[in-house]
């Protein structure tokens, strides 16, 4: 993985294809978490390790390492990741 937590990659190829990936990238957080807010575009992420919250309207999921999750676009959205602390009952 790369020192920095923070790598994005952009591909500049969009106005060509009727879907295309507008950014990728790699964090490693803990502490990560964001919303509620509404996107104007699909994200999917993937969880490489650790536990989280997601929720859309009255609906919520606990995620797990190994998922992958889709945010819809033009909806609210809250996810936050679950402290390791947290995980293991400290």
């Amino acid at each position: 993985m790369p020192e920095n937590p923070y790598t994005t990659v952009f591909n500049n190829f969009y106005d060509t294809s009727d879907i295309a990936v507008i950014n990728a990238g790699y964090q490693k957080k803990v502490d990560h978490s964001f919303g509620p807010y509404t996107n104007n575009y699909h994200v999917l992420q993937y969880i490489l390790d650790g536990q989280g919250t997601l929720r859309i309207g009255s609906n919520e999921w606990h995620l797990t390492k190994n998922t992958l999750f889709y945010l819809p676009a033009n909806t609210a959205c809250k996810y936050y990741v679950q402290p390791p602390h947290a995980a293991q009952g400290h």
